[in-house]
């Protein structure tokens, strides 16, 4: 299954059933619903976050792209969803709500994904990846312990030294090169 298939159907289910959620807690309070949206959103944009720094982190390849589409997908997944559940739980659901949702709250949704998602990409990229421990092979009789546990050192960003040849060369175009 794709990456971007499954982020967006897992952050859909997720959206429509805060949604639904929230539908269905306007039907005993209408008036107090400020804490239950304010605690969806936190969830919602809390796990499309996490998600994003774990694959920030774990350095996956086309993570933007991936999120972007799963974005995209979700909120339009997530919009018909919830109509569905809305229509079939608790019976609030018209021919004039469709239009809306799609447009609308697949709109809202997708931004609900794709910003949290992105400031959690440049969070988990910007942090140090942990080390994986590195097995060691026990059938290599002549190996030294003491060398395996150093960890390898990174290369150097330096450019490399020039070979004698490409120094002559250099040498040659310096000395062609009139006074400033």
């Amino acid at each position: 299954m794709r990456p971007w298939l499954t982020r967006a159907a897992v952050l859909a289910v997720l959206h429509a059933a805060a949604d639904t959620l929230i539908a269905y807690y306007r039907l005993g309070e209408p008036t107090a619903l400020s804490l239950p949206r304010g605690v969806a959103l936190g969830v919602l944009v809390g796990v499309a976050a996490l998600w994003g720094a774990l694959d920030g982190l774990r350095r996956k390849l086309d993570s933007g792209r991936t999120w972007v589409l799963a974005a995209i997908f979700g909120g339009l997944l997530a919009a018909i969803i919830g109509l569905v559940a809305k229509a079939i739980l608790l019976n609030q659901t018209s021919e004039e709500d469709i239009w809306p949702a799609i447009t609308g709250g697949a709109a809202f949704t997708a931004l609900l994904v794709l910003i949290p998602a992105g400031i959690g990409l440049a969070v988990g990229g910007a942090m140090k990846s942990p080390r994986k421990p590195v097995e060691l092979d026990d059938s290599d009789e002549n190996a030294d312990d003491e060398d395996d546990e150093e960890p390898v050192a990174k290369p150097s960003p330096r450019p490399r030294k020039p070979r004698p040849e490409q120094q002559a060369r250099h040498r040659h175009r310096k000395d062609k090169v009139p006074p400033a």
